[in-house]
């Protein structure tokens, strides 16, 4: 997915393995997807980084699926397509282990990247140093949440995996 900002000044090109989409099904009996992305995927073929036996997501990785997130969400409110969160969900496979990652860009956020404004770094580390690592102008920042990795060759996770799925479709379906 790319796009573009408003001013013309940065263009942001990111591309994940896949999307999650709603189908629907019609009379017809045939089902047809739409533009409602509920997930993107991101696969990796192996963990390039294994610390005390637990697979960890290196920062290039991690800042790849921000910035997928942050097209997606760029794309979403500058096409006006349907948007009813300010989340976006990434599923993470690697292997048979499988991971939601969800990374909430509010739209205060997301008009600073459109307009091109950036605060002072210096100002913000000092803001961080006052509320003791707490930021607490959440508005102004992109907050990133994960499960634990679920490894699909045990039952009980792969059922854990099939609930968020079906969180994810009911979330979609009660926000329309």
């Amino acid at each position: 997915m790319s796009t573009t900002l408003r001013n013309g000044t940065l263009k942001l090109e990111a591309t994940a393995d896949g999307e999650v989409v709603l189908l629907r099904r019609h009379l017809a009996g045939y089902f047809e997807g739409s533009s409602e992305v509920l997930a993107l995927l991101e696969a990796k073929k192996q963990f390039t980084l294994i610390r005390e036996g637990r697979p960890v997501v290196t920062d290039d990785v991690l800042g790849q699926m921000v910035g997928e997130a942050l097209a997606l969400r760029l794309l979403l409110s500058t096409a006006q397509l349907p948007l009813n969160h300010e989340t976006i969900v990434i599923v993470m496979a690697t292997r048979q282990y499988m991971r939601f990652l969800s990374f909430t860009i509010p739209d205060a956020y997301v008009m600073k990247v459109q307009s091109g404004d950036s605060d002072d770094e210096e100002e913000d580390v000092d803001a961080m140093d006052r509320d003791n690592g707490q930021d607490e102008r959440n508005e102004d920042a992109i907050t990133v949440r994960a499960t634990n990795w679920l490894d699909l060759g045990v039952e009980r996770c792969r059922q854990l995996a099939c609930d968020n799925i079906a969180a994810l479709v009911a979330w979609q379906l009660q926000s329309q």
